[in-house]
């Protein structure tokens, strides 16, 4: 892959990237500004950005389906669009009371967000109606959710626990994992990320670490199959062709920290970061 570092000439951080297709992708934005642009849109695959309205403070987590369906989540809040990103509807939990950081889209209408203080939100109308899926007396703070394609199991990371479920995250068992991020190529194989990186084939069961890298981790892509990145600190990009077993770090073209990563369709990669900088990976 040959990656190509765009400046945005944005004030803030590209906090997540999520795209539906080779054009089609969205962005929550971090700027330093509160009164600035929050969620971003691209149709031409990631060179040029436009600020869309997302309906909620401060989005930090973007997903965005082949159907169209995206959520922006972020402080104690969800967004859902059901046109590519086009348009938003704030759809938040109503009795959610903590910080939201990662949620993941089953079907066109089930979605999974989590967060601190042990927060797990779960709806099955499209965010009519939450359930609270968390654990009571617990502190841990969750970072991201992944779902295996074509499944109902799913892996939730965090930094002190971390949780698989097999039920489209109606209920949850602990897993002996730590990490920021994490993805599912397949139906049997997650990818995990932070300052390791680990490797589960049997569905999110168990992982195993299988390297090293210099800086810390801070997101994981995959096309479905073995083309996967990950991307974090001083702009570290690692990248593997085998579906995880094994990585090679990509030579950099920023020092900036990379917060997200994404794969445009199934071959082209995009990573973002501070100070507007978008990384945009061609094959």
């Amino acid at each position: 892959t040959s990656w190509q570092a765009i400046t945005q000439g944005r004030v803030g951080s590209f906090l997540d990237i999520a795209f539906a297709d080779a054009d089609i992708g969205v962005a929550a934005f971090g700027p330093r500004d509160i009164t600035a642009e929050k969620a971003l849109r691209t149709v031409d695959g990631g060179l040029t950005w436009d600020a869309v309205d997302p309906q909620i403070k401060r989005p930090e987590h973007a997903e965005l389906s082949s159907s169209g369906v995206g959520l922006l989540i972020g402080s104690n809040e969800v967004s859902r669009s059901n046109n590519f990103g086009a348009s938003w509807v704030d759809i938040s939990p109503p009795d959610a009371n903590a910080a939201l950081r990662g949620g993941a889209i089953f079907d066109d209408v089930t979605f999974v967000v989590c967060g601190d203080n042990a927060s797990v939100w779960r709806t099955i109308d499209a965010g009519a109606t939450w359930q609270d899926a968390g654990f009571d007396a617990s502190n841990d703070r969750y970072e991201d959710v992944a779902r295996f394609p074509g499944t109902a199991t799913a892996v939730m990371v965090g930094e002190d626990n971390s949780y698989r479920s097999t039920d489209a995250g109606a209920t949850w068992t602990v897993i002996n994992l730590r990490a920021l991020a994490v993805a599912c190529p397949s139906a049997d194989v997650a990818v995990a990320v932070g300052d390791d990186i680990l490797r589960s084939s049997d569905g999110g069961q168990s992982f195993e670490i299988v390297a090293v890298p210099g800086e810390q981790l801070l997101a994981v892509a995959f096309a479905e199959g073995l083309h996967g990145v990950a991307a974090g600190v001083k702009g570290l990009v690692m990248e593997t062709l085998d579906g995880g077993l094994t990585w090679s770090e990509v030579d950099r073209v920023t020092s900036l920290t990379l917060e997200s990563a994404a794969f445009r369709g199934s071959e082209g990669t995009a990573a973002g970061g501070r100070h507007g900088v978008v990384l945009i990976g061609t094959p």
